[in-house]
């Protein structure tokens, strides 16, 4: 992923059924960390799709990032996924930019 984009990133969790579950997914880049939940994830069977701002990933720095999923069941049971990583590619003009309709 590079710096100022907005990916969707899917996280797959084996052996895992997360239908019903509350889940978090929090990414850490040096010292900050984004946690994302509720209508910022989409949850069905073993995955979990994490979208992600331009303001997020700016806030990334470039290099490896390391990305965990926690949730909980509806009996109490929390859980966690082991720490992935992914890698953030840096851009030059650090800004959010917006979409301007021409004409």
């Amino acid at each position: 992923m590079y710096q100022g984009t907005t990916p969707t990133l899917v996280l797959t969790l084996d052996d895992a059924n997360l239908d019903g579950c509350t889940c978090y997914v929090t990414i850490k880049s040096g010292s900050k960390l984004v946690t994302k939940s509720g209508t910022d994830l989409d949850v069905s069977g073993n995955q979990i799709s994490v979208m992600l701002s331009q303001d997020d990933t700016l806030g990334m720095t470039p290099g490896s990032v390391e990305i965990q999923a926690r949730w909980i069941d509806s009996n109490g049971n929390a859980m966690a996924s082991d720490v992935g990583k992914a890698k953030v590619s840096g851009v030059l003009y650090k800004q959010t930019i917006d979409y301007v309709e021409e004409g």
